[in-house]
């Protein structure tokens, strides 16, 4: 992933209609690679949540799952979780375009459409919101 760059499009549909990152150009994105058999991925999700919470709108969060399809869904409404949007990619196809390696790895990407940061593995939340902030103040 390279800094200041536009990362991989890619085509998701989270139940409204088939978007793609693109079309999130305006306001930051934040992108979060998980795996439900991965401790550090799971211990962050509730730091994700807490993002959607503390942003609304003006922050889009997008969680990647590249498992069978229904693994990480199922997971999320288990533990209180299903607010956080979920891509089910279970062909690999967006988390292959990211190059993503170690789990977990979170991109976050700014309002232009271009990396501000790559963060990989468990972060605290101090660090994810100073993060997101950065993407938001001038």
């Amino acid at each position: 992933m390279v800094l200041a760059k536009p990362p991989p499009d890619f085509a998701f549909d989270l139940g409204t209609g088939q978007e793609h990152l693109r079309d999130l150009i305006g306001h930051p994105v934040v992108l979060d690679f998980w795996a439900t058999w991965c401790e550090p991925c799971r211990d962050e999700l509730s730091s994700l949540k807490r993002l959607r919470e503390t942003y609304g709108s003006s922050v889009t969060v997008l969680t990647i799952a590249a498992q069978p399809l229904g693994v990480a869904r199922s997971f999320l409404d288990r533990n209180n979780l299903g607010s956080l949007p979920l891509l089910e990619d279970d062909q690999h196809r967006v988390t292959d375009a990211y190059s993503v390696g170690p789990l977990p790895a979170t991109i976050i990407v700014k309002s232009d459409g271009t990396v501000a940061r790559v963060m990989i593995g468990d972060y605290p939340w101090n660090d994810l919101k100073a993060a997101v902030d950065a993407t938001i103040s001038p």
